[in-house]
């Protein structure tokens, strides 16, 4: 990466002692300013949480109720949690940058003062409280130095990584009310000197001042899920606090830690490594890149754009990381390498690998029992996972949705056991996972210390609705006051049934959300909507694809609905036939209206459009029914007038097997 300024800067501050820079600790006394009229402030340290009333807000000045019942893991503020690493790993190597072809090495020390320098530039710049700064960038020592400093500032910080189409980008800046936007081209790194040398000329006191206003029942971050953008539909901004990501960070850092640690707390080498590369457009990936490194002392070194295009394995092979997070995605992506390059291995360890597959697939009791991981790799594991960059990594991580059986089999076979992890973009990190030291097969384990669950039953099956408590559950959604919560229990849209052994096992979503076999997850409505604004003739649009390759559509046309029996008929409605007239399609019946191309044509196109905004996912294939749905079949609540997926889905079950097993149209 082209990040000259970058080098010298912190090579500059290398040198300087960190004694010299002030340091704000938890003895350090809030600055108390008392106007007529105002509140004083009478806190002792800016990690105590400030007076609130609600359990979720939706303004990002606002503060929300914290439940410390358990002070095992102190309420923190991210700055407070950094300073704390920065004290005890204050020689260690943080984040190690290319420059030149040449490893850059920042210690601790320096990575903490290149913050001070970027939050006072930030004051200097007219960053006010609770102002939204932006990021346009990939990870890099650049965009983990912004971070922080945006929350040592006292601003809100929000990530654009993921949003290409330019409207969206706006909107989201206006949405989240961004005033600043810090962005990773050439020309505006050669411009990093210039913006650190503002701050070094910034008086101190200012951002002292602003530490004081930090607590952490207090937004320090905003987020925007890329998966649920549609149409000109803006995501929701999933607001988090200071505690939700700190807490997080301590508990998941105690849950790993004996795991990879292999070196004295006092050491100034490299306990452990890990690649950032997941996007931080989500909590989850803003604690696991960049929190729980700084928990452990940890390493980070960082890849190359192009890492999902082709490069992680010669990237892992460099850094050979000693904990590794993949969306399920990224494993698949794994998974399809590897089994290519399975017809060039020699035949003895083909036939191993074989071999432990099918005595794998052949354990009827390999779902039920506990899975007694070895502590060693055998030669075949150990060579495969040197190939692919893994054979130092202590715990493989699995996060975004469950991967099946077959590939989650196939990994364990090679020495490489996969941890799956349930979370959701309104927590802010892990609530269950699958533990090495009590493992079972395409589970997502036991709750994490502090995280609560709560199932409720559906009428037709014995799977629950996932409900979750604790403090990772974020603060609120910006501007939608939209969490609805029962006593404190959010709806996470997943499903889920208990085993007797106490392990979470993830069923699926809800009816309105789909997970495809890529990884990839699309919220059924906005696609819906959109496609049913574009052509005004369609009564239902109903997308589906749940564990499959691609999405595709059932269709239904508007058509008259016999008033006596309740049944729709194969005659299109009056406004139907007026539309079609505009574009020299004078037909009554649907029938007569499936035999047009303009049909086709249009709905091609349409589908065309919503694809352009779907990134990773797509709608293949489609087909279009003759008559609407039913509302005597109870395809239709004929109250509400919404469509029951469940009953659709199962009514034409044949059409979606037609759809999938003749490929993509």
């Amino acid at each position: 990466m082209n990040m000259t300024e970058l080098s010298s800067y912190l090579s500059s501050v290398e040198s300087d002692s960190l004694n010299e820079t002030p340091l704000v600790g938890d003895d350090y006394c809030v600055y108390k300013k008392k106007k007529f009229g105002e509140l004083v402030d009478r806190r002792v340290s800016i990690n105590v949480p400030v007076e609130a009333d609600e359990q979720f807000v939706d303004q990002l000045d606002k503060a929300v109720q914290l439940d410390t019942k358990d002070f095992d893991i102190p309420p923190l503020t991210v700055p407070h949690f950094f300073l704390t690493a920065v004290k005890q790993f204050k020689d260690r190597a943080a984040l190690v940058f290319e420059h030149d072809s040449l490893p850059q090495y920042v210690t601790y020390q320096g990575y903490y003062k290149a913050v001070l320098n970027a939050s006072l530039s930030l004051l200097a710049l007219g960053l006010q409280m609770n102002e939204t700064v932006a990021l346009a960038c990939y990870n890099s020592a650049y965009h983990f130095i912004c971070t922080m400093a945006t929350m040592f500032a006292g601003g809100v910080y929000t990530d654009l990584y993921t949003f290409s189409k330019h409207s969206l980008v706006f909107s989201i800046l206006d949405a989240s009310k961004a005033g600043f936007v810090v962005v990773d081209d050439n020309r505006q790194l050669q411009e990093w000197e210039q913006f650190m040398q503002k701050g070094s000329a910034y008086p101190a006191a200012f951002l002292v001042t602003r530490l004081n206003q930090l607590a952490p029942n207090k937004c320090c971050a905003v987020f925007y899920m890329s998966n649920k953008i549609v149409g000109q539909t803006i995501p929701e901004g999933i607001m988090m606090s200071h505690d939700n990501l700190t807490f997080m960070a301590q508990v998941f850092s105690k849950e790993v830690s004996p795991k990879i640690y292999s070196v004295k707390e006092n050491s100034s080498l490299m306990p452990y490594r890990t690649l950032s590369y997941l996007s931080l457009c989500w909590a989850f990936g803003l604690v696991t890149e960049m929190l729980l490194p700084i928990a452990l002392g940890a390493t980070v070194f960082f890849a190359g754009p192009d890492v999902l295009q082709g490069s992680l394995i010669k990237t892992l092979r460099m850094v050979r990381p000693s904990i590794f997070f993949a969306t399920s995605r990224v494993w698949i992506m794994l998974y399809k390498r590897v089994t290519e390059k399975f017809s060039t291995m020699n035949m003895l360890m083909r036939f191993m690998l074989l071999r432990k597959l099918r005595a794998m697939m052949q354990d009827e009791n390999v779902f039920k029992n506990r899975i007694q991981l070895k502590g060693r790799d055998n030669y075949l594991q150990n060579k495969l996972k040197k190939k692919l960059g893994m054979n130092q990594v202590k715990m493989f991580f699995s996060i975004e949705r469950p991967l099946d059986v077959q590939k989650l089999m196939f990994y364990l076979s090679i020495g490489i056991p996969i941890c799956e992890v349930l979370d959701s973009p309104l927590l802010s990190g892990p609530h269950a996972f699958n533990r090495l030291e009590n493992f079972y097969l395409a589970s997502q384990g036991k709750e994490l210390f502090g995280c609560e669950s709560r199932g409720i039953k559906r009428k037709e099956d014995c799977v629950r609705k996932l409900f979750v408590k604790g403090r990772h559950v974020c603060m609120g959604i910006l501007e939608k006051n939209t969490i609805l919560s029962q006593h404190g229990f959010i709806n996470t849209g997943l499903l889920f049934e208990r085993g007797l052994n106490g392990n979470i096992y993830i069923k699926g979503t809800t009816d309105n959300v789909i997970m495809l076999s890529n990884g990839c997850t699309i919220p059924c409505e906005p696609v819906e909507i959109v496609i049913k604004e574009i052509l005004p003739i369609i009564a239902s649009c109903i997308l589906v694809g749940n564990d499959k390759p691609f999405l595709s559509l059932i269709i239904t046309i508007k058509t008259i609905i016999d008033l006596k029996t309740l049944e729709p008929t194969p005659t299109l409605t009056i406004p139907t036939r007026v539309w079609l007239r505009k574009f020299g399609i004078d037909v009554k019946l649907s029938r007569d209206l499936l035999k047009s191309k303009f049909l086709f044509e249009i709905v091609d196109d349409a589908v065309s459009h919503v694809n352009k905004q779907l990134g990773d996912a797509s709608i293949k294939t489609y087909k279009i029914l003759p008559v609407d749905f039913s509302f005597l079949e109870g395809e239709i609540d004929p109250v509400t007038r919404v469509i029951n997926r469940k009953v659709i889905l199962d009514h034409y079950k044949k059409i979606v097997q037609t759809m999938y097993s003749s490929g993509p149209s």
